[in-house]
């Protein structure tokens, strides 16, 4: 069986996102008590809200109690009167097809029924008889057997049944005895055997029993003394009676998937569900406000995985209410607030969310530069992708609200990428969520996923072109050349060399001589001699002209490529005698 589940501390940081992302669909049952007893299908929306399928089935005398199996595939109902538990197979939309053997033989006046975080095991109270906690073998498809040593005893009226999220204790109510039993859970075979320590006292009349999602606090409703016990989970499962708290005729608890809320079932005229937030050590303070009405003597309370929606059901009003849970756990009622039901509505049980399915793709860049990451192809199995958490494997993480992201890795090799995504308005992934009677969250492996990427080394820089020249200041006008020398730098490139003269006479009329001109490569991190040839002609137009007063210059144009870089330079050479 699995280790203490610890899913509300490893998502806590996601419990900001309830209200701003889209919500699930889930579906609900809620079964009615009458005889025969009515077992009524609700099919959610996006909103939360609910609408009562066309189906309904017939259940035995008097059905007080149901769950879901924690992989959402198994339906169980506890038929009071006929001292039976229904079984039934989940498909498509939540509709119900009997297994067979339709139902299983309890011992007598079946109340509850709790599942182990597995779903290998089951265990139910009967309230008549001796009071006994049946065990059941629950098969791969399944269906449930009697376990070898099928009840242990713990006196008339045995109530209300809640498995510790580790799979380690049973905790079970007697609200004649007022008490909690107590039982280690064999991890070999399911059993269960008292504690040497076999009950722990409650208030008056514990009909209804809820654990944390952390297992460290357990809280039964004692309808009776109108109050709500707290008992503290000690390391090896036992429990220890805490401060109690009042709370008007509750009959039935539900715990918020981030451990933060605790709600109960008002059985009173009118109805109501009262809210409490539940401190760090367990403890519970009345919410403000405390009190979110309901229909006349709400019997059965259940929370959605996403934590955003929750319903009751109304026992004297023959309908179930619906609220939408704000991320401070107030409640508000929807619309509408209510949808129909049948006479002496009951318990009701919601399909546990099966967890997404983490899935994304990358496009490896070098070292030095970003590479992309997609998480867009993940999914969620009954609600939507919320958030995303990136382990890049350098020792750094991100966590986004968006499928994309991108990271920069400072050295090239080979990474090992984790992505885990969060579903449930950031309450369901990878691991599992319980209530105490099935999951709420069942969560899936296929949440994260792993990939390894290959980043190549950074591409070396490439050097700047940088176009240097040397060249006389002045020259006499009998050189037949126009010299000067060029470089590029750390690279190598072309050089090209155009020039002309420029001759000026006393009299200020210009001539203009163009040069041929020349190409020429030079090598990185060295210079090369360049020479543009002067005609003779020229040569003697420049003499007559600085001999005569005038004036002659050499302009030049350099221009160097080295791949797309470009430089260019103009020289200009005085011509003196």
């Amino acid at each position: 069986m699995p280790a203490r589940i610890a899913l509300a501390a490893s998502l806590a940081v996601c419990a900001c996102l309830q209200t701003a992302v889209a919500q699930a669909s889930y579906n609900v049952y809620a079964v009615a008590a009458g005889n025969p007893g009515t077992l009524l299908l609700y099919n959610g929306d996006a909103s939360g809200a609910l609408t009562l399928n066309g189906t309904s089935y017939s259940v035995g005398a008097f059905a007080q109690a149901l769950t879901v199996s924690p992989d959402g595939n198994s339906f169980y109902v506890v038929n009071t009167g006929t001292s039976t538990i229904g079984q039934y197979d989940i498909g498509a939309g939540g509709l119900l097809t009997v297994k067979s053997p339709a139902t299983v033989a309890a011992t007598a006046n079946p109340r509850s029924i709790a599942l182990g975080p597995d779903g290998e095991s089951a265990y139910v109270p009967n309230s008549g008889s001796s009071g006994e906690v049946d065990q059941y073998d629950v098969a791969a498809d399944g269906k449930l057997t009697a376990k070898a040593a099928f009840a242990v005893t713990i006196g008339l009226n045995a109530w209300a049944a809640a498995v510790n999220p580790d799979g380690r204790s049973l905790y079970v109510t007697n609200s004649s005895s007022n008490r909690v039993y107590q039982f280690t859970i064999s991890q070999t075979d399911g059993s269960l055997t008292a504690m040497s320590t076999a009950f722990v006292a409650t208030g008056s009349g514990p009909q209804a029993i809820a654990v944390t999602p952390d297992g460290e606090h357990v809280y039964t409703a004692n309808s009776g003394g109108s109050t709500i016990t707290h008992l503290i989970v000690a390391a090896d499962g036992s429990l220890t009676p805490a401060l109690s708290t009042a709370a008007t005729s509750a009959v039935d608890l539900a715990v918020s998937p981030d451990g933060n809320s605790l709600y109960t079932a008002r059985f009173a005229t009118p109805g109501f569900v009262d809210g409490f937030t539940i401190a760090s050590d367990g403890s519970l303070a009345a919410k403000s406000p405390a009190s979110f009405a309901a229909g006349n003597t709400t019997q059965g309370v259940a929370i959605a995985p996403d934590q955003a929606s929750l319903y009751a059901g109304n026992n004297g009003t023959t309908n179930l209410s619906q609220f939408s849970v704000a991320a401070t756990g107030l409640l508000s009622a929807m619309s509408p607030a209510t949808v129909g039901g049948v006479a002496s509505m009951h318990k009701l049980a919601v399909i546990p969310d099966q967890g997404p399915t983490a899935s994304f793709s990358a496009a490896a860049a070098a070292a030095g530069s970003s590479t992309s990451f997609d998480g867009s192809t993940s999914s969620g199995s009954q609600s939507p992708v919320v958030q995303y958490v990136w382990d890049f494997g350098d020792s750094t993480s991100a966590v986004t609200s968006s499928p994309t992201t991108t990271h920069t890795y400072a050295s090239a090799g080979n990474y090992t990428v984790t992505l885990r995504v969060i579903a449930a308005g950031g309450h369901c992934s990878d691991t599992q969520t319980f209530n105490g009677r099935s999951a709420i969250c069942n969560g899936s492996s296929k949440a994260v996923m792993s990939q390894q990427i290959s980043v190549s080394p950074a591409a070396p820089s490439t050097p700047s072109l940088e176009l240097t020249t040397r060249q006389r200041s002045s020259q006499s006008p009998a050189q037949r050349f126009a010299a000067f020398s060029a470089g590029c730098g750390e690279v190598g490139c072309e050089i090209r060399a155009s020039g002309k003269v420029v001759v000026t006479n006393h009299k200020r009329r210009k001539r203009t001589f163009k040069l041929k001109a020349i190409s020429s490569s030079v090598a990185a991190d060295s210079s090369r001699a360049v020479k543009l040839r002067i005609a003779s002609r020229v040569r003697r137009a420049m003499r007559r002209a600085v001999s005569h007063r005038g004036k002659a210059v050499i302009q030049i144009t350099v221009a160097a490529t080295s791949g797309a870089q470009t430089a260019t330079k103009q020289l200009r050479i005085r011509v003196s005698i």
